[in-house]
C-alpha cells in the first residue's frame, strides 16, 4: 500500500487486513520508498544517524534468514548475533520472534550443541627451571591430508621458554614418529 499512496489509509479500509498490515500502518511515517522498494527508517543507538532497513516480503523471509544465519555473512553465530545482523539489514512485523524460532530450528546448530560441559578442575602450573628441561608433546588429527601425505601433527612445547614446534606426520604409528621421541 505504501508504494501506491503517500498518505495513510483510513482505519475503515484496514479493518479486514491482517495484524501485520495493521502494525505496518502504525509505522507508516517510518516507512520510506526508494526506487520502488520499501524501507523502514531505524534510529541507531548513538542517536546521531538513521539506517534504512529493507522491508522483507513474507515469501522471502525464510530465505533471508537462512542467508543471514548461515550464509557468507552468517556462520551459525546464535540468536543474539543473528538478531543483530537482521536488525542492521531488514525489518518486518514480528522479525525478532522469527529469528529466534529460525535459530532454534537450525539443523546445524542443533547438531553441534553438546549440552552443558562437565566441570573441570583448576589448571595446575607445570614449572620448569631451565629451557628444554621439560618438553610437552601432543598429537592432533586426523586433519585433511597434505600434499606429502601427512594427516597428523605432532606439537612440542618447551614450558620454560614457550618455544613451540609442529611436525606433520602421516600416521600415529609412523616409524619416524617413534624415532622423533627418542632423538630429542
Amino acid at each position: 500500500m505504501r508504494l501506491q499512496q503517500t498518505h495513510p489509509p483510513a482505519n475503515e479500509e484496514m479493518q479486514a487486513e491482517s495484524a501485520a498490515a495493521k502494525e505496518l500502518l502504525s509505522q507508516w511515517y517510518q516507512l520510506e520508498v526508494r526506487d520502488g522498494i520499501v524501507y523502514s527508517r531505524w534510529a541507531l543507538k548513538n542517536g546521531k544517524a538513521e539506517a534504512l532497513q529493507l522491508l522483507i516480503p513474507g515469501a522471502h523471509r525464510q530465505d533471508f534468514l537462512r542467508k543471514v544465519h548461515s550464509g557468507m555473512t552468517g556462520g551459525h553465530l546464535g540468536v543474539k548475533r543473528t538478531i543483530d545482523q537482521v536488525q542492521r539489514r531488514a525489518f518486518w512485523p514480528g522479525w525478532r520472534g522469527d529469528v529466534k524460532r529460525f535459530c532454534r530450528q537450525c539443523q546445524s546448530c542443533n547438531g553441534y550443541f553438546r549440552g552443558r560441559l562437565p566441570r573441570s578442575g583448576p589448571l595446575q602450573p607445570m614449572l620448569a627451571g631451565a629451557p628444554f628441561e621439560k618438553l610437552h608433546f601432543d598429537v592432533t588429527g586426523p586433519h585433511p591430508r597434505s600434499r606429502r601425505g601427512s594427516v597428523y601433527i605432532v606439537t612440542c612445547i618447551d614450558p620454560f621458554s614457550k618455544w613451540a614446534e609442529a611436525f606433520p606426520v602421516p600416521n600415529k604409528e609412523h616409524p619416524q614418529l617413534h624415532g622423533f621421541w627418542l632423538s630429542r
